[in-house]
């Protein structure tokens, strides 16, 4: 949908048509300070500064410079190709339908847009994209998340784990819980919908494994949308004990590998019919019941489910619903789920359930 900004970027940038630069051919600008890929990280508007995300609308603005004198400018309507050269104040990008004037500030540039004056600074390829979020990076002290830091920006506290490790998660206030969510790479839209789009991996306090590299959500329940002001709450995020991480590691009871894997039912019987483990190689698998009368539904997660076993089924939904195949990506928590458990039966029976690579 297309927002403010949005709509005011697209407006400037669409002018009447402009004479390439190419028409003289293209520069060599191989030695230009100005090469690289430059994303608005800040702006101010009247003199006053306003938060980069609100000021675009969860738009970006990017001006990717080339060294042969062709420019990329990735706006809110899509990338448009264009040529640029050196000024004697920084850089001018100029196309069929952009004209971009970037004003050197020494290490960053400045473009000035119907009042706003956005800060491009340069980008280190994905590296850069990753370094946004690194507002908290767990380390070998405890990290401290304040329900104060958090409540303008919808509750949401974002960072990137440094570590393999189990971690412990633990608020202050019996009122206050924070939502814990893991993902494989940023969240781009607004923060206040990530609790729309994604599952978290924990809910209220407990501990997690997780992989260096991934990208941590801390979602605080008190936020400008539940209250009126922030309170002194905290959530500690800390390296969890031995015990706890070995709880954290539960779920690699069977790691699916060459072999057939055969689950019985007798021996998820009394964990509410749940087998849980790790796929340890991304392929395409079969799942068969040796019984007519006994079916498995099969959950496929990115993280290991945190609530008990018997919440599963209200939770999630099952990526297969009794026999058949299925790709799986290496690393995946797979849940096993019998219809024969201790709800459903007095007990289980010799039925098994037979996971192999599908043929």
């Amino acid at each position: 949908m297309k927002k403010a900004l949005a709509i005011i970027l697209c407006l400037v940038l669409a002018g009447s048509c402009l004479v390439c630069l190419s028409a003289c051919g293209k520069q060599d600008l191989t030695n230009s300070q100005y090469l690289g890929t430059w994303k608005a990280t800040s702006a101010k508007f009247k003199g006053e500064d306003v938060d980069i995300k609100e000021a675009l609308k969860d738009d970006e603005f990017i001006v990717t410079l080339n060294g042969d004198g062709t420019a990329i400018v990735s706006d809110p309507d899509g990338d448009k190709t264009a040529n640029w050269k050196e000024t004697s104040k920084g850089a001018k990008v100029k196309g069929d339908d952009i004209n971009v004037v970037m004003s050197w500030l020494g290490d960053s540039f400045e473009v000035s847009i119907l009042g706003f004056h956005l800060i491009l600074t340069k980008q280190d390829g994905e590296a850069a994209v990753a370094d946004e979020a690194r507002k908290m990076i767990i380390n070998s002290e405890p990290v401290v998340i304040t329900a104060a830091e958090s409540f303008d920006n919808a509750g949401v506290t974002e960072f990137v784990c440094d570590a393999t490790e189990a971690y412990s998660f633990t608020s202050s206030s019996e009122d206050v819980k924070w939502d814990i969510y893991v993902l494989d790479s940023r969240f781009e839209d607004g923060a206040r919908y990530l609790a729309q789009a994604e599952t978290p991996a924990l809910e209220g306090d407990g501990t997690l494994k997780i992989e260096e590299g991934k990208f941590i959500y801390a979602v605080c329940s008190e936020n400008a949308f539940t209250a009126d002001a922030a309170s002194d709450a905290t959530l500690t995020i800390d390296y969890a004990a031995e015990e706890e991480a070995a709880a954290a590691d539960e779920a690699r009871k069977m790691i699916i590998n060459s072999e057939p894997v055969v689950i019985t039912a007798a021996e998820s019987f009394e964990n509410a019919g749940v087998t849980e483990f790790v796929c340890d190689a991304t392929e395409t698998y079969s799942f068969k019941s040796s019984s007519e009368d006994v079916k498995w539904d099969i959950y496929v997660l990115d993280s290991r489910f945190e609530d008990g076993a018997r919440y599963l089924a209200q939770a999630e939904k099952p990526a297969l619903e009794g026999d058949g195949t299925l790709k799986i990506e290496e690393g995946k928590f797979i849940y096993a789920v019998c219809s024969e458990n201790a709800f459903t039966a007095d007990a289980a029976s010799d039925a098994t359930l037979t996971i192999d690579y599908a043929a």
